[in-house]
């Protein structure tokens, strides 16, 4: 499962790091509540669609078809940008940019819908972000390589997402080599006292309703504060530029850093969550997130005032890039390295027969009526 996770960590990396520059290049901060938006709805339409599917394919089919929707799709978008003149390219940015949500919400319903069927409680709450580790440290090299890439040959934009491509492929391949050659952990038999799947049934449930509430809350917040700090890098990088492709460059190459050095904050909270989960518990792992971003977000304030003070004001665009840069980081590595699995370790109480189609209904439409 490690290089399965690997693999989708090259598609993640190529794919988001692409979207996300163009996009503020293209658009800048006016149309991202607009982007944010339009992607919610384009993911409840996706997803409603693979959690109608889980009930009517096998699980081998569905799960490996996911990787053959992500290469065609980044395939697809990758061979417009050559065909279609440059007129057209800022509506290619947008309807790539719309497909973050719904793609990043996907990988992870199939990561952890792979882990719910091959590992029991146990294993899931000891292993499972470890096993995430391998998208994390693919996606560090990703990111890595994406500004020696453009230092190199100039920026690749939509070439980039041949790679992310090539991952997926990879993705689809490992894949296919780990159902083979591990059994899926057997369901219930239908007449077992089977709970009800439906959309009605699940948010009856007192227990599912607050696990959607947290994280509907989470994500409200990643996607404010995604705002606010895609907001500063483009001003960041419009005060460091002479002109817009150099804007591009610069715009490229510092989300890539950014989002390298994340991931390895990711990476180390990863292997660490085990023991701190173990020691500390579930409610540590749900609850450290949002301490943290409330203290940085005071900080902020703090320093926003303390700049305004001054004789000679301080160079608040820097300040700003930074602070929002830190909380984000913060709050990536503490929501994907303790709270997501301490959340997939919540599903794990629920009958077996219920939890992929409660988790693709949870964490398929929160996420996405979550969005701002």
């Amino acid at each position: 499962m490690f290089l399965h996770t690997f693999s989708v960590g090259i598609f993640i990396a190529f794919f988001f790091s692409t979207a996300n520059s163009i996009f503020v290049n293209e658009y800048g901060r006016d149309q991202l509540p607009y982007g944010y938006l339009f992607g919610g709805l384009v993911g409840l339409l996706v997803l409603n669609t693979y959690a109608w599917l889980q009930t009517r394919i096998s699980f081998n089919l569905l799960h490996r078809g996911v990787y053959l929707f992500l290469a065609g799709l980044m395939l697809l978008i990758g061979g417009l940008s050559h065909l279609l003149p440059q007129a057209n390219h800022p509506t290619l940015a947008y309807a790539l940019f719309i497909t973050i949500p719904m793609l990043t919400t996907l990988t992870g319903l199939e990561i952890s819908g792979l882990a719910i069927r091959l590992l029991n409680l146990r294993q899931s709450k000891q292993y499972f972000a470890r096993i995430n580790a391998g998208l994390t440290f693919a996606s560090i090299l990703g990111f890595l390589s994406i500004p020696i890439i453009i230092s190199r040959v100039g920026d690749l934009q939509y070439n980039f997402l041949f790679l992310a491509a090539l991952g997926a492929l990879i993705a689809y391949g490992v894949l296919g080599a780990l159902l083979k050659r591990f059994a899926l952990l057997p369901l219930p038999a239908p007449n077992q006292d089977k709970p009800s799947a439906s959309s009605q049934r699940i948010f009856r449930n007192p227990y599912v309703v607050l696990i959607a509430l947290t994280i509907g809350i989470s994500i409200m917040s990643i996607y404010f504060l995604d705002y606010a700090f895609m907001d500063s890098t483009q001003k960041y990088a419009r005060e460091l530029a002479n002109n817009k492709e150099e804007q591009q460059a610069i715009t490229s190459s510092m989300l890539s850093l950014f989002y390298a050095i994340s991931r390895g904050c990711v990476l180390l909270v990863s292997f660490l969550s085990g023991a701190i989960l173990s020691r500390l518990g579930i409610r540590f792992g749900l609850l450290i997130t949002p301490i943290v971003l409330v203290g940085v977000l005071v900080i902020t304030a703090v320093l926003y005032l303390l700049g305004e003070m001054q004789a000679e004001p301080w160079d608040l665009i820097g300040v700003f890039y930074f602070s929002f840069a830190f909380q984000k980081m913060s709050n990536r590595a503490g929501r994907k390295g303790l709270e997501i699995p301490s959340t997939r370790v919540l599903y794990m109480v629920l009958p077996p027969q219920m939890r992929s189609a409660v988790q693709t209904k949870v964490d398929g439409n929160i996420d996405q009526l979550a969005t701002p």
